[in-house]
Formats: structure tokens, C-alpha cells, sequence
């Protein structure tokens, strides 16, 4: 989901499953976690320095995914994402 859309479609995102927002430099997914956070979202990452600082040190590509109906860019790899969160 776009974060441009965040605000008004953040109620289609499942509150009882892990989270993981990403930007291409990790600005606007901080501000879209925290805003997640606030309205009863317990299980939310954000990823810091973004998809591209990602991509640039290697970690694996894109994959597709689908969130409340569209489709985007999203890392092919959760494991690897959570395990480099809590290094």
C-alpha cells in the first residue's frame, strides 16, 4: 500500500499480524510507523535507512506481494529482515 494512502486505508491492514514498512530511504515509513503504532498496530517494523540502503548492501531483491488489494515491491526475504532488526 502506498504510504501516500496510509491514512485513509490503514483499517485494511491486518492488526493481528507482524507489520514491516519500508521506503526507499526510510523517512516516510518511520512517520507511516508510528502512525500505525498509535491506532492499535502492536507488531509493527520499520526499516531503517530503506529499500534501497537494502538493496545496496546485498540483501535479497524484490518479490510481489498484496496488501489490501494492490499490488507492490516487497522483500522477498521477512526472516532475513527481522533477524537484521535485532542484530
Amino acid at each position: 500500500m502506498p504510504i501516500s494512502e496510509l491514512g485513509q486505508r490503514f483499517r485494511a491492514l491486518p492488526r493481528d499480524q507482524a507489520l514491516n514498512v519500508a521506503s526507499s530511504a526510510g523517512e516516510r515509513s518511520v512517520k507511516a510507523t508510528c502512525f500505525q503504532m498509535f491506532p492499535g498496530y502492536e507488531k509493527v517494523a520499520n526499516m531503517e535507512d530503506g529499500v534501497t540502503e537494502w538493496g545496496r548492501k546485498g540483501f535479497p531483491g524484490a518479490g510481489r506481494c498484496v496488501i489490501a488489494g494492490q499490488q507492490f515491491g516487497l522483500l522477498r526475504s521477512v526472516v532475513t529482515f527481522r533477524k537484521m532488526l535485532l542484530n
